[in-house]
């Protein structure tokens, strides 16, 4: 039987380092990795943060407001400028987990031949995960600041929990316009409930025929990130599709467990999943998959139009906008310009017309 190889990040490289090479106590200084335009550079300044608890199954990240310089193609935009932006700043290795994608702004401080310079206004902030792989950087994110480009996703309610999603548009400011993001959250999610059922932990997973790509660890402390290109969802050659977004209950052998006992962090891992198991590679043994099972039956999609998040589109999204535009609610704001007008009653319609992914 042929072998699927999978990993978490569903990227070409199986092999993730995990751990810092650098102290494991005090402030370190992050890459601020971004997601540009064509000519995708490097960031010219790193964010400070601090890990204030570091444990096996437990850690935080934490750092105060800062300006970051970033360097990216020369664009005809004026030194002074100043673009709004989503935000969000996500663990570059380890679990990925973010904090919420928020609007900020960055502002343009320099043009040279053929690169700028930008100064990012980033949030403090602190990032809270339950997982057995560290972080040593962390990094910016950055998406199109427009609300209708994007869509919530709310799973269908377990006794495990439920979540709640957003899926970001690129827009502008990525290299492949065919990139999107995505920010999960797991409001009640209860890991106890999990492991009550026999499962060492949860993964978010993208079905693939009949085997999952393994994407990322679900906790109930922290936001779960990734990126995906819409044209070819991880490395599938097929479109991406909502539905095919799953969570999956692991179960391993139980010397995972032994090593829970005896370890703080992984420096890599590598799934290898087959039809009813498969293997977890890591630097500090191998672990057979004894169990591995979806445990969410779907998500509820919930498009921009969808203005009642009844997971419908038709006549009651049309008096939920009025309601909204008579009332200058924000979320009447479909165009993110700041202001409630006609340009939103526009927008309604082409977000309308469009309908849900």
């Amino acid at each position: 039987m042929k072998q699927a190889t999978t990993s978490r990040k569903a990227r070409t490289s199986l092999s993730t380092n995990i751990r810092s090479l650098l102290s494991r106590s005090g402030s370190r200084n992050l890459a601020l990795t971004l997601s540009l335009t064509a000519m995708a550079l490097p960031a010219a300044a790193d964010i400070v943060f601090t890990q204030s608890v570091d444990n096996f199954w437990s850690n935080e990240y934490t750092w105060d407001a800062q300006v970051e310089s970033i360097t990216r193609a020369r664009s005809a935009d004026l030194v002074g400028d100043v673009i709004d932006i989503w935000v969000q700043v996500v663990q570059k290795n380890g679990s990925e987990v973010g904090t919420e994608i928020y609007c900020t702004t960055m502002t343009k401080t320099g043009a040279g031949a053929f690169t700028d310079t930008w100064d990012v206004n980033v949030l403090a902030g602190t990032i809270r995960d339950k997982d057995f792989w560290d972080a040593d950087r962390l990094g910016v994110k950055l998406v199109k600041c427009k609300r209708s480009s994007s869509y919530g996703m709310n799973s269908f309610p377990t006794h495990y929990g439920s979540l709640q999603g957003s899926d970001y548009a690129t827009g502008e400011l990525d290299e492949n316009q065919n990139t999107r993001h995505v920010s999960i959250d797991p409001v009640n999610w209860d890991d106890q409930a999990v492991r009550d059922d026999g499962f060492d932990f949860a993964v978010y997973g993208y079905m693939n025929g009949p085997l999952p790509i393994i994407l990322n660890h679900v906790d109930e402390l922290g936001l779960t990130t990734f990126s995906y290109d819409q044209t070819d969802a991880f490395g599938t050659g097929q479109p991406y599709d909502p539905n095919q977004l799953v969570i999956l209950g692991i179960d391993l052998d139980p010397s995972w467990d032994n090593l829970a006992l005896q370890s703080n962090g992984l420096n890599f891992f590598d799934w290898q999943v087959i039809p009813n198991g498969g293997m977890l590679f890591t630097d500090q043994g191998n672990f057979q998959i004894l169990r591995i099972e979806p445990i969410i039956p779907g998500w509820m999609i919930i498009c921009p139009a969808d203005l009642n998040q009844d997971g419908n589109i038709d006549v009651l999204d049309f008096f939920a906008f009025i309601g909204f535009f008579n009332a200058g609610d924000p979320a009447a704001d479909l165009n993110d310009d700041g202001a409630i007008d006609v340009l939103d009653f526009f927008e309604f319609i082409l977000v309308f017309q469009a309908g849900c992914p």
